[in-house]
């Protein structure tokens, strides 16, 4: 796995970029697995083109079965392929939007109370953890955690604890105790 991240800051705001990096492999494997699934396309194509009455009948399907293929595994390539994460932490709100160098999201933010964050780790390559960056927002009358956001591109453990930190002195730029970090097993 080759994500990797850019970070920037300009003492109120630290913007974040994460970047997804697939392998060469899983693209391709991906990109065969799209042209089999137009293959019935082109067999419902040939039977419209040699029984024109029944041209009607062809549509539908082929609406659904490029809308399928769009949708799923063509945008799933994409962000294999192109796909970065923007976001932007300041004392007050998380934003974040999407990059697929064909669409960029709207940028969405999340205020928030009290910030804090917890690493999940998802898989292991290697004998190295991999793993997302979980906020989250702890409320102001009941003082519980509660979600509000999380990084969908995987990084190594070594880079969340170092965006952690990074968070962290952002946030709490005189005090130097340890990360305020929510964790649950």
């Amino acid at each position: 796995m080759n994500n990797y991240y850019k970070k920037k800051t300009d003492t109120i705001n630290l913007y974040l970029e994460l970047n997804v990096r697939a392998s060469f492999f899983g693209k391709t494997l991906l990109l065969i697995t799209i042209l089999i699934a137009l293959i019935p396309l082109f067999f419902f194509a040939r039977d419209s083109y040699k029984n024109p009455e029944n041209s009607s009948d062809f549509i539908l399907p082929a609406i659904i079965i490029i809308g399928l293929i769009i949708i799923f595994p063509v945008r799933y390539l994409i962000w294999n392929s192109f796909g970065k994460e923007f976001i932007i932490i300041n004392a007050k709100t998380i934003s974040y939007n999407y990059n697929y160098r064909i669409i960029t999201t709207n940028l969405k933010t999340i205020p928030f109370n009290k910030l804090a964050t917890r690493i999940d780790i998802v898989k292991e390559e290697n004998n190295i953890e991999y793993g997302k960056l979980v906020f989250f927002n702890y409320h102001k009358e009941t003082n519980l955690p509660e979600l509000i956001f999380e990084t969908s591109v995987l990084l190594c453990l070594d880079d969340l604890k170092k965006i952690e930190h990074s968070i962290w002195e952002l946030l709490n730029p005189k005090e130097e105790s340890i990360l305020n970090t929510f964790f649950v097993n």
